[in-house]
């Protein structure tokens, strides 16, 4: 028999191929095609930055962004795994920072 949703819609007539709208692939599970490494074994980048130019003159979210990644003054240092949203706050201050690899942990 067919179910009609709490608002008494034929949830066929809103999905004509009769897929799930809430799975995110109608196909099934997502199969990997190269295995992920496990968390035990996975080597976090890190990146060591530095503050060479004074934020003096900058935009606020330039201050602010300095402050989140833990800077403030010249000459301060800090290290942070390397992520995709990290590259993006550096890439904001880049013209007052200065960045090196760090060491890995595992």
């Amino acid at each position: 028999p067919l179910r009609l949703n709490p608002l008494g819609l034929n949830p066929l007539r809103l999905n004509p191929l009769g897929l799930n709208p809430l799975r995110l692939n109608p196909l099934g599970p997502r199969l990997s095609k190269c295995p992920r490494a496990s968390s035990s074994s996975r080597v976090a980048a890190k990146l060591q930055i530095t503050q060479h130019r004074s934020a003096n003159g900058s935009d606020r979210s330039q201050r602010e962004t300095l402050r989140s990644l833990g800077l403030g003054r010249i000459g301060k240092k800090t290290e942070h795994d390397d992520s995709p949203q990290l590259r993006g706050m550096i890439r904001a201050v880049d013209h007052l920072v200065r960045v090196k690899d760090g060491k890995a942990s595992g």
